[in-house]
């Protein structure tokens, strides 16, 4: 299948995270799980995913930053910049680039294709290229992040901001990823060619966000039965 991408796509997008890089943790949420023990903070991890819920929902375009992110969050100022750059540091900490997809991307660069990356994130693009340096990934053309351009994978926008700016015909791009729903059915939507590729532990990620929304509604539900 390599050889086949290789010959016939001038242009090759990537996601980045659980496709060029993952966690080494079971959920992306235990990474802040690891915030709340290393800083103390009591319940971080459910009143982080609360804030970025509120964040969206305030967001027209549902894309946000991490700074979007800790304006909700509960706390003052010295606190919510104390936790936003534990979880930056912790992120970076806990990332490694994914060797399975890593050989296939540097043949990419190294054959002269045009490497693109792709992500649906809240990080922003200064973050996310400190996080690739780390794990050697060089070589791509243009990061294109959702909460910078207000468009996402999912509705294609982000395939479509890509598509226009850099003027590749559709025929000539494939785009790499774990996302069903973003980096297959999103690029698909866009009118490109897309592959996805296995999510670390899928059945469990999807258990573990099953077991976290129904601990968020049990929450929400003690609050409005309190208020």
């Amino acid at each position: 299948m390599e050889n086949s991408i290789i010959n016939k796509y001038k242009n090759i997008s990537f996601d980045i995270f659980d496709t060029l890089i993952e966690r080494d943790v079971l959920d992306p949420l235990d990474i802040f799980s690891i915030v709340e023990n290393e800083t103390g903070e009591l319940n971080f991890r459910n009143k982080r995913i609360q804030a970025e819920k509120e964040a969206r929902r305030k967001s027209i375009s549902k894309e946000v930053t991490i700074g979007d992110i800790y304006r909700e969050y509960q706390g003052g100022d010295r606190l919510c910049n104390d936790l936003r750059d534990a979880e930056l540091r912790i992120e970076e900490k806990h990332i490694h680039v994914k060797e399975s997809i890593y050989s296939f991307y540097q043949r990419c660069i190294s054959e002269n294709r045009n490497v693109f990356l792709v992500s649906d994130m809240y990080l922003t693009t200064n973050c996310i290229e400190n996080i690739l340096r780390t794990c050697n990934i060089r070589g791509y053309k243009k990061l294109y992040i959702s909460c910078e351009y207000n468009k996402n994978k999912v509705t294609s926008e982000l395939f479509g901001e890509l598509i226009n700016s850099e003027h590749i015909n559709k025929k000539d791009i494939i785009h790499i990823g774990d996302s069903p729903k973003a980096d297959l059915i999103g690029a698909r939507k866009a009118g490109i060619h897309s592959i996805l590729i296995p999510k670390k532990n899928a059945i469990g990620w999807v258990r573990r966000k099953i077991v976290e929304e129904m601990k968020i509604k049990g929450d929400e539900n003690d609050r409005s039965n309190k208020n």
